[in-house]
């Protein structure tokens, strides 16, 4: 099964730089034709290439992939470590009672009338906590990771502090090229089809 799903990631990979290939000259040829699309081989698709189709594919979204990845892997290795049962109950409380005071801490900041993170209105609606709630829920899940794996004894140096960190996101370095693959993509259709 792992292999059919290596197979199928590869070929969405070799598919998404196809079409990254063959959309330059297939915009110009439409193009070229009349047809009001915009060409990625004219003088202003050849900057946008250049100067902006990067910076369209690194969005915010790519940084909470990482950030998703980078959390799975740091759980998926602390809680495989071997270790004996009064341990991990010891590691399960210690992360519990840390987790129940980030979130304390995180209600106490936002729910503050004076609160920065509180939109123009006061209200939670569209500020800055809701819009970086998501980010630092993630962040905070690594963070208890680290935690519940140093009390475990997973992470007693720097070097298995790096290695734990790393491990999602080399695990899941395959699905990070797709999706940067198919974000470049999509940047550029929306380039080819902004006049439409």
């Amino acid at each position: 099964m792992r292999n059919n799903g290596s197979t199928i990631l590869s070929r969405l990979i070799c598919v998404g730089l196809a079409v990254a290939l063959v959309l330059p000259p297939i915009s110009w040829l439409v193009w070229s034709f009349g047809i009001p699309v915009g060409s990625l081989f004219s003088e202003e698709g050849l900057r946008w290439l250049f100067v902006y189709s990067i910076s369209h594919s690194f969005t915010e979204n790519i940084f909470f992939c990482v950030l998703a990845f980078m959390a799975i892997g740091v759980w998926q290795c602390v809680l495989s470590h071997p270790t004996i049962p009064v341990v991990r109950r010891r590691a399960i409380r210690v992360t519990l009672l840390v987790a129940v005071f980030m979130a304390a801490t995180a209600s106490l900041a936002a729910l503050h009338p004076d609160s920065p993170l509180l939109s123009i209105n006061g209200t939670l609606a569209n500020s800055p906590f809701s819009r970086g709630f998501f980010p630092a829920f993630l962040v905070s899940a690594v963070q208890l990771g680290v935690i519940y794996g140093f009390v475990v004894g997973a992470v007693r140096s720097l070097d298995a502090l790096v290695n734990v960190l790393v491990h999602g996101v080399r695990r899941f370095s395959a699905w990070l090229l797709l999706f940067f693959i198919i974000s470049f993509d999509y940047a550029c259709l929306m380039y080819i089809f902004h006049n439409i």
